[in-house]
């Protein structure tokens, strides 16, 4: 079974670029999530957050179950109020296709699984 290569200073620099952006992203998505429970609207992350495949160019992806009474440019608004910068999707769930659910919902977090350590 052949080796695999040591790891360069470069391969190390990306990576660790890589995981603190996605712990700045969990950070993120996670106050998303909180400030949408806090006016009834349920969501979760989906896509390469939630399926542990997030790299350094990736963004956060929210899927909204409910968005209760508020107007999609609303939970917008809270969402970027929460992300800033930090480059984000919203899914309505309202919008999707039954037949795309199933691959949207493969993997989901919540503010709990967020929340673990």
């Amino acid at each position: 079974m052949a080796q695999a290569a040591p790891e360069t200073r470069l391969d190390r620099l990306f990576r660790e670029r890589a995981e603190a952006r996605r712990r700045e992203a969990a950070r993120l998505a996670l106050a998303a999530l909180d400030a949408l429970e806090r006016v009834g609207v349920r969501a979760v992350v989906v896509g390469s957050l939630a399926r542990g495949r997030f790299l350094g160019h990736s963004d956060v992806d929210l899927f909204v179950e409910d968005r209760g009474a508020l107007a999609p440019e609303a939970v917008i608004a809270i969402v970027e109020r929460a992300m800033g910068d930090f480059p984000f999707d919203v899914i309505f769930g309202d919008r999707v296709p039954d037949a795309d659910r199933p691959f949207i919902l493969e993997r989901t977090l919540d503010a709990a699984d967020l929340r673990a350590p």
